[in-house]
């Protein structure tokens, strides 16, 4: 009986397995053609999200390749110009997703070179009552990937 239900376990992590890799699949089909939508920021703010979930969730390299693929798509939307709230967050979720890469797979020479074109010195200060500077996009990437300190503290 027992030897019966380890045949059948081993079944069903196969299919799974199958099942999985055609999903993934379909998911980088997907976010490839959120990304490729020039005239819909939400949609490719959507892709970048998506694909940094993704890549988070990874286990192996199984979709590096795939996923590398999309590093020069990012890095345009990345630089893109605007100051809409949609240009500031599509920037700011090419950023996540772009940091995300260098977590897992540490694919640093486009990924840095694109991040210190976003990166700006603060020089305006707020009118609140705490005085703390703007924010720019690379603290953004660290506060909401919930990492410890600001970039450029000591």
């Amino acid at each position: 009986m027992y030897s019966h239900n380890l045949v059948y376990i081993q079944t069903i992590k196969i299919l799974l397995h199958d099942i999985l890799a055609y999903f993934a699949v379909s998911l980088l089909c997907v976010v490839t053609e959120l990304l490729d939508n020039p005239k819909q920021d939400p949609l490719r703010i959507l892709g970048c999200q998506t694909l940094t979930r993704f890549i988070y969730s990874q286990t192996d390299g199984t979709y590096t390749h795939t996923i590398e693929s999309l590093v020069h798509r990012v890095c345009k939307l990345a630089r893109e110009s605007g100051e809409d709230h949609h240009r500031r967050c599509l920037r700011a979720s090419s950023l996540q997703r772009l940091s995300a890469m260098l977590e897992q797979w540490f694919l640093p020479c486009q990924i840095v070179h694109v991040t210190l074109d976003n990166y700006e010195p603060d020089t305006h200060i707020e009118d609140d009552e705490r005085g703390e500077p703007h924010h720019n996009w690379v603290d953004e990437v660290v506060r909401s990937e919930g990492r410890v300190g600001v970039v450029g503290a000591d």
